[in-house]
């Protein structure tokens, strides 16, 4: 009998201290991290009117977001994002149509850890990054570099576009394909533009904001931002 009470006893013992563990374990919060972001956005009305701005965090190789904020179209907004596990994220701003991402404007690497952190960002909706990321993958279709030899020696694959188009001579004029701060002397203008020149496509690829876009990033320079 008094084996027996022995055992009865280490028994309770083993479920309360099991029980006492388990609660503690799910009572402990998780680390989670609060982020103030006061975005800047340089010209603000290059979005279309079927596409939305967003801000979200991305953890390494993960292609949906572990959170995403709608943007307003305004110059300056305040973006407030909480309970974000702690971590290295990429901040991105991306440009979306429904759910489908149509260009990436800014990205940024933040660390989240368990104290309140201010991030100010200054995006630009005209910048190289936006116009690699969206309108030179579609043109990428044709102007893919394996068969550029086809189509103007042109590639615009997302790692050579740049390379390929800013103070390049043109194959058939004598211009530059991208001048800076030059646009209506850019041959890439030209083109899309149809300036007296036998290679139309406006209307295959670009919509008007694309079109003012492509203006603007020339004006400002044709920074490969």
């Amino acid at each position: 009998m008094k084996n027996i009470f022995l055992a009865i006893l280490c028994i309770g013992t083993l479920f309360v201290s099991s029980c006492s563990s388990s609660s503690d374990s799910s009572s402990t919060p998780s680390a989670n991290g609060t982020i103030d972001l006061t975005i800047n956005l340089k010209n603000p009305t290059l979005v279309s009117e079927r596409q939305r701005l967003y801000v979200g965090l991305y953890k390494e190789n993960n292609f949906e977001a572990t959170v995403s904020k709608p943007l307003e179209s305004t110059a300056e907004q305040t973006i407030n994002i909480r309970n974000i596990p702690n971590g290295t994220f990429t901040l991105k701003i991306e440009a979306k149509q429904g759910s489908n991402v149509k260009s990436t404007i800014y990205t940024q690497p933040v660390e989240i850890t368990d104290q309140n952190q201010a991030v100010q960002i200054d995006a630009n909706l005209a910048s190289f990054q936006r116009i690699n990321s969206g309108l030179f993958k579609q043109c990428a279709n044709c102007h893919d570099i394996n068969i550029a030899s086809e189509n103007g020696n042109l590639a615009l694959n997302e790692k050579v576009a740049y390379n390929n188009l800013v103070n390049i001579d043109a194959k058939n004029a004598p211009i530059k394909r991208v001048e800076p701060y030059k646009t209506a002397e850019s041959f890439l203008i030209k083109v899309v533009k149809k300036e007296n020149l036998p290679f139309d496509h406006q209307f295959e690829v670009l919509a008007p904001e694309q079109l003012k876009m492509l203006e603007i990033w020339i004006d400002e320079g044709a920074l490969n931002n």
